[in-house]
């Protein structure tokens, strides 16, 4: 599965607000159970409950009129980890050769130019986490983000990278 990879690919700061009255029902139900206990639950943190009860009551913005930094911080990252796991189900429909149109009616109020631009910012995130990791000498994780890089500039599925490299191939017609 490519949701984690593509999770540490998804840019922190991107400008999309989850639509929470439809991440749990219409987004997160989407993907398979077994990918939602052993990826979102365990790996990224995300839990069931707690986008249940905020499609029900959707969360408050950053800072919610908390007066202590400690609970500050743990509100704040928790709701920007949920946001970025958003974004992160929005690039998975991308890489899965889901049509725009599609995608930028399943997540309302996003628009084509957004979701260009959001593909963007992520192809160069995952470039740039590949730079890092890199110089860190961690040479196990440099092709995984390079190949999740590529994906997210042409929105295609592995398989399908070395036909776009042919000049003039569309997505479609590949």
């Amino acid at each position: 599965c490519a949701l984690p990879i593509l999770f540490l690919c998804t840019p922190y700061f991107h400008g999309v607000e989850p639509n929470w009255g439809k991440f749990y029902s219409e987004h997160y139900s989407r993907i398979p159970s077994e990918v939602r206990q052993q990826v979102c639950a365990s790996l990224l943190g995300i839990e069931e409950g707690r986008l249940f009860q905020w499609e029900m009551v959707p969360p408050k913005q950053l800072g919610g009129g908390k007066t202590r930094i400690s609970d500050l911080l743990a509100t704040d990252l928790t709701l920007l980890a949920y946001k970025r796991f958003y974004v992160t189900l929005i690039l998975w429909d991308i890489i899965r050769e889901v049509p725009h149109a599609t995608i930028c009616s399943r997540y309302q109020p996003l628009s084509r130019a957004e979701l260009l631009r959001l593909t963007d910012l992520a192809s160069n995130f995952a470039m740039m986490t590949s730079s890092f990791t890199t110089s860190l000498g961690w040479w196990f994780f440099p092709p995984l983000f390079e190949t999740m890089a590529a994906r997210l500039s042409v929105g295609v599925e592995p398989d399908l990278l070395p036909l776009m490299k042919i000049e003039g191939l569309s997505a479609k017609r590949a």
